[in-house]
């Protein structure tokens, strides 16, 4: 994975991190094949507990903007995935400094315009004027 921190420390939380949600997710798939009454079922309620998890988990509800149900905001707790994916950016940028003042260098702003090849003359020149 390209980005990550250097040193040992780093890399083997990251590791130990990742082992632990697969022994979850393993640890789940396992009990669903116990109760289930076939092997159909029991991936089906594994299906089920991956969708409840990456629901609950804050990848897709941002619950700092939740304002109505705020008990819904507590069931991000009960998700191992919402801990499997805060614990590697807690890793990874935690007392980390990043500077944006010297803005995007040449070859980023050729990419961003490639990227969007219908923008206007306008938002072009905006655009060109987050370079150093």
């Amino acid at each position: 994975m390209a980005g990550l921190r250097h040193g040992g420390e780093y890399i083997a939380k990251w590791g130990c991190i990742v082992t632990l949600v697969y022994l979850i997710s393993v640890q789940v798939l396992h009990a669903c094949a116990i109760f289930a009454p076939n092997q159909d079922t029991a991936f089906m309620l594994s299906i089920v507990w991956t969708t409840v998890q990456m629901l609950v988990s804050t990848f897709f509800v941002n619950f700092s903007e939740v304002t109505y149900n705020n008990w819904l905001t507590q069931l991000r707790y009960i998700s191992a995935v919402y801990f499997g994916f805060e614990a590697p950016v807690l890793n990874e940028f935690t007392n980390v400094k990043l500077s944006c003042s010297q803005g995007l260098g040449e070859e980023y702003m050729s990419f961003v315009l490639t990227a969007f090849p219908n923008l206007s003359g306008a938002q072009r020149a905006g655009i060109r004027t987050l370079t150093r």
